[in-house]
Order: C-alpha cells, then sequence, then structure tokens
C-alpha cells in the first residue's frame, strides 16, 4: 500500500510538473514574441537600401512600393484618396491647357490664375 502511494505521488508529481514546464515553455514563447515585435520595427528602420519600405510592401501585398503605397491610402483615408483620384483625373484631362499656362508663368516670372475644364462623371 505505502509503494502504491508512493507511485500515485510520482505520478502526480510529474503531472504537475509538466503542467507548470508547460506555462513556463508558453510565457518564454510570449516573451520572446513580444520582444520580437519590439525589436522589429526598429531593426527595420535601420535596414539599409530601402529594406524597410520592401518589407511594408511585402506585408500590404502589392507588387511593388508603388502598389502598396495606393492600396495603404486607400484603404486607410478613403475620403483622401477620392479626392487624389478626382484631382488626378481634372489634371490629366486637362494637362496640355495647364502645361501650356505653367510654361508662360515661368517665361514671365508672374503668377495669373487659370480655367480649365472639368467633365462630369
Amino acid at each position: 500500500m505505502q509503494a502504491e502511494r508512493k507511485r500515485l505521488a510520482g505520478i502526480i508529481g510529474k503531472a504537475r510538473d509538466r503542467e507548470r514546464q508547460r506555462w513556463w515553455v508558453l510565457g518564454a514563447a510570449g516573451l520572446a514574441f513580444l520582444c520580437g515585435l519590439g525589436v522589429a520595427a526598429p531593426l527595420f528602420r535601420e535596414i539599409p537600401w530601402g529594406g524597410d519600405l520592401r518589407i511594408a510592401s511585402f506585408i500590404v501585398g502589392g507588387d511593388d512600393g508603388w502598389d502598396s503605397g495606393r492600396t495603404m491610402m486607400r484603404v486607410t483615408r478613403p475620403d483622401v484618396w477620392n479626392h487624389l483620384l478626382w484631382e488626378d483625373r481634372v489634371v490629366q484631362n486637362n494637362y496640355e491647357k495647364i502645361k501650356g499656362y505653367q510654361d508662360e508663368e515661368n517665361k514671365s516670372k508672374t503668377t495669373e490664375g487659370c480655367i480649365v475644364g472639368v467633365k462630369p462623371d
């Protein structure tokens, strides 16, 4: 009977040790994860040759920096993105006229207003 008790106590002790070990491993893994997050941003910022931009582009999922930038602007500030698209459309539709005015203003060194047309959507 005494031997059975000792054997049972040993089994229970091992189970407790395994449970304690599991919590230590989970805690260490969580701490390592948080340390990795804390180190990653400053480390990426210090990577030379625009490595941080390539990493951000990879995370966002664009083919290149331009695609990633457009995606981030569209998602984070859709109202500003829509204004940007509208402004680009106005400039593209009036490019020759605006370019002509700009050339004239560069020659005369003055600032004048110009009239451009806006096409309906």
